[in-house]
């Protein structure tokens, strides 16, 4: 029997150690998309791997020629793409080096080649929800979290030219850390630490712009089902503050009860906000890693599939 050919999410903690249950979308997003395109010989599935383990990973896709790419999940995206750098082999496209992140591989002739889509996704997922980036030009714009979707929050927003940009995050040290590195990514735009782009503890968020907020987004796990679904990155009275026309963007794209709407998201509707819920960044992160790999476009009924493919994951259909 051929075996099948693989896309692989490198990744720690999304396989349950009891049930042996995916914590993750991404494969009934995939594998749903993959069959509808008549893609039987591929299949998406999760590569469990510890930190320890990340140094192998390029020699074992390099080893098995029926990896043909896949995603990299948290705490991997930086690491890998590192490894990617540093081997001679492999090459790392210009945003994703700059950024230092790698979130999708994909099989080379004689090596990997690695790109980031996080950014794309958000881009992507503002604009299907009928938000142009364009408008937060020289807006004051916040990022709560500084974990490994901010760096790619940040290049999505800081593209697009905001006046003023802050971090939040619980860990003040980290949000200086990914404030800085971006200021420098950005130099050439005008961005400078501690100037238009500043980090903040995230226990002092009481005291943020929230009249000058055009744009909010969430990359922390409150909202995601488990044990931070309860929470949400703003309270109530802190959204009643922001500007009518204001955006709130969640990257948590599952919730309490298997919703797609985090408390975040659902409290940002109810204040009459416009209200971005994370499973719109996953698909479309996910539709742009696909035409990396593949080196082709998706349509919009191929992305439907995926979305349908998701969505009924998500509602255990």
């Amino acid at each position: 029997m051929t075996e099948k050919k693989k896309l692989l999410l490198i990744s720690k903690g999304l396989i349950d150690k009891v049930s042996g249950k995916v914590k993750t979308l991404s494969p009934p997003a995939w594998n749903g998309l993959l069959s509808f395109k008549g893609k039987s010989d591929i299949v998406y599935e999760v590569w469990d791997t510890d930190i320890d383990e990340i140094n192998h990973r390029v020699e074992d896709i390099i080893g098995d020629p029926n990896i043909l790419g896949g995603n990299v999940g948290t705490p991997h995206k930086e690491p890998f793409c590192n490894l990617l750098i540093a081997d001679e082999r492999c090459n790392v496209e210009d945003t994703a080096k700059a950024i230092g992140a790698v979130n999708t591989y994909r099989r080379e002739e004689n090596g990997v080649s690695g790109t980031i889509t996080d950014n794309e996704g958000i881009i992507m997922a503002m604009e299907k929800n009928g938000i142009d980036m364009g408008s937060f030009k020289d807006k004051t714009v916040a990022i709560i979290g500084a974990g490994g979707a901010s760096l790619p929050a940040l290049e999505a927003v800081m593209r697009y030219n905001p006046s003023v940009v802050h971090v939040y995050n619980r860990t003040v040290e980290k949000a200086e850390r990914v404030a800085k590195h971006m200021s420098s990514v950005y130099a050439s735009k005008g961005f400078s630490y501690g100037d238009n782009v500043l980090a903040h503890d995230l226990k002092d968020i009481g005291d943020a712009p929230f009249q000058e907020l055009s744009l909010v987004l969430n990359v922390t796990k409150l909202g995601m089902v488990g044990e931070y679904e309860n929470g949400s990155a703003l309270t109530r009275e802190q959204l009643a503050l922001l500007p009518d026309d204001a955006v709130v963007f969640d990257a948590v794209y599952r919730s309490a009860n298997n919703s797609l709407e985090t408390p975040l998201i659902r409290m940002a509707k109810e204040r009459g906000l416009r209200a971005v819920p994370g499973h719109y960044m996953l698909l479309y992160q996910a539709v742009k890693a696909y035409e990396y790999i593949f080196k082709e476009s998706l349509t919009e009924e191929e992305i439907g599939v995926m979305h349908s493919s998701m969505l009924n994951s998500i509602r255990g259909g």
